[in-house]
């Protein structure tokens, strides 16, 4: 693995990349994203959750077999998609 020199303010204010840590990674890792920050890809508009949807849902409820959060089976049963 490389190591490189960079500023940081710099890396962390780049619209397209991503800084992170993992527990049991000793290093800092630096990935680009797929969409830009804030913006999301017209092929995943249908799927965005609505500010208040399934607000207040507690709990947990079987779906398709798995006990899921409430709140996860309500967003999957309004948008038809099976909750992972």
């Amino acid at each position: 693995m490389a190591k490189i020199k960079v500023d940081v303010e710099e890396l962390i204010s780049h619209p397209k990349l991503r800084m992170f840590s993992l527990p049991w990674a000793e290093k800092t890792i630096v990935g680009h994203l797929a969409f830009e920050r804030g913006k999301v890809p017209a092929h995943l508009e249908p799927y965005l959750i609505k500010k208040g949807e399934c607000k207040g849902m507690k709990g947990f409820r079987i779906y398709k077999g798995k006990r899921l959060p409430a709140a996860a089976v309500c967003v999957a049963e309004k948008h038809k998609k099976g909750a992972k």
